[in-house]
């Protein structure tokens, strides 16, 4: 099960401030924002890696960049069409290695882990609230997307927040941790 841990940046006096949230919501809650006028503004490295480091990142994802095909996005419904028809449910596609060029997709802890600014963070919560008044109005949250999470050893409340969906309460605690600062992320499994 994956999880995106978010962390302060710079760390603060008082120890760690971290937040959790599950892959399916980091993404639904991007959506989310992006459609309610959140424009990102764009992800850095967190500066506690060292140049070597960054450097070697920053010329992997030019690379990526430039070996692109510029109709990447038609091979990949292709493949997954040719998937369907197949009934593949896995498969290992050679497209993969582009998604790393989405600047705001979790890296693991072993690499280079991304920076929001606390700018790009504030609006990102400001988009959720506008989608916030809404829901409220609706009385409503937001479906789980995708397959459930099925973990026998798992603590009640992380099953409810993995299949939950966005609820109200979960983007509320979202925002707040957003307008908290800047804040690294990545996997944590």
């Amino acid at each position: 099960m994956l999880i995106v841990e978010m962390h302060r940046i710079p760390k603060p006096s008082d120890g760690y401030d971290l937040f959790d949230c599950p892959g399916p919501l980091w993404d639904g809650l991007r959506k989310l924002a992006v459609s309610y006028g959140w424009k990102p503004a764009g992800t850095s490295p967190a500066s506690y890696h060292g140049t070597e480091k960054v450097k070697a990142e920053e010329l992997k994802l030019a690379e990526l960049r430039a070996n692109m095909p510029p109709n990447l996005k038609e091979l990949i419904a292709e493949e997954r069409e040719e998937n369907r028809k197949n009934n593949k449910r896995y498969y290992n596609s050679e497209y993969w290695k582009y998604d790393q060029l989405d600047l705001y997709l979790p890296r693991d802890w072993g690499g280079v882990t991304r920076m929001v600014t606390a700018e790009d963070g504030a609006a990102w919560a400001e988009a959720l609230g506008r989608a916030l008044e809404h829901m409220e109005a609706l009385d409503i949250d937001l479906p789980h997307e995708g397959p459930c999470v099925v973990n026998s050893t798992m603590h009640p409340e992380l099953n409810g927040l993995m299949n939950g969906g966005l609820t109200r309460e979960f983007i509320k605690a979202f925002c707040v941790y957003l307008r908290g600062g800047a804040f690294g992320f990545a996997w944590d499994d």
